[in-house]
């Protein structure tokens, strides 16, 4: 997905062109942005084939040399070489193997004077169950009573 501003008639002839669907200029439907108004649902189906002819990291480098303004939505594998999620710290070194990857996203809370705890993995489910259980007074043989009737896990 792409989010692109266009300013001034001049530059969607550009943007079509860059796109490789110059004959898109010539399309009566489109001829002027009033008309590209109206016609909307049908011009997106149009660049939408453009889009779809290019490589997302095509469409990048044409919309930069372009000089378009342009957002888009990055796949999760882009996130860990995001320049901006590294700069801003809204990633984190995670140094627990189990979790399968080296970053995490960090949290979005910062106290002053603070600093955060390393992240970890969650428990597994029922890891802590007998120990929460033995602390809040069942005795053994409840717990691995509840365990038999699938109480817990």
């Amino acid at each position: 997905f792409h989010l692109i501003t266009i300013t001034g008639q001049s530059r969607f002839s550009e943007l079509v062109t860059a796109l490789g669907r110059p004959e898109l200029n010539e399309e009566p439907d489109f001829m002027t942005e009033e008309l590209r108004i109206k016609n909307s649902k049908k011009l997106i189906v149009e660049l939408d084939i453009a889009f779809g002819a290019l490589e997302a990291s095509e469409v990048r480098k044409v919309l930069t040399q372009g000089s378009f303004t342009f957002g888009e939505t990055h796949t999760i594998a882009d996130v860990p070489n995001d320049t901006q999620m590294r700069a801003c710290g809204a990633l984190r070194v995670n140094d627990d193997r189990r979790a399968g990857a080296d970053l995490v996203v960090d949290t979005p809370i910062f106290v002053d004077g603070e600093r955060k705890t390393n992240p970890v993995m969650a428990p597994n489910l029922g890891q802590h169950t007998d120990l929460v259980l033995s602390e809040l007074g069942y005795k053994e043989d409840e717990i691995a009573n509840l365990r038999k009737l699938n109480a817990i896990e």
